[in-house]
């Protein structure tokens, strides 16, 4: 896990309360706190996925939502230690 997928991390928990399936933001949101390309962004939430530290949320239209999971928080709350 490098500084990127954790600011990815840190927007989806504090900048979005993106918690579960019914609060999940699209990648759009998420790329405007980032800083990263949307495609690389693209790449990053597969990954983070993936390990169980961000899940997939509704659709909104044809849009991927995302949201942090427990294993997310947990990474995060260490990482700021």
């Amino acid at each position: 896990m490098d500084r990127i997928n954790l600011a990815i991390l840190h927007s989806l928990w504090y900048d979005h309360e993106a918690v579960n399936k019914m609060s999940a933001v699209t990648q759009s949101t998420i790329f405007e706190k980032v800083g990263t390309s949307e495609s690389a962004l693209y790449r990053r939430l597969s990954r983070i996925v993936a390990s169980g530290h961000a899940a997939q949320g509704f659709s909104e239209g044809r849009c991927i939502t995302y949201y942090i999971t427990e294993k997310g928080i947990n990474l995060l709350e260490e990482a700021s230690k």
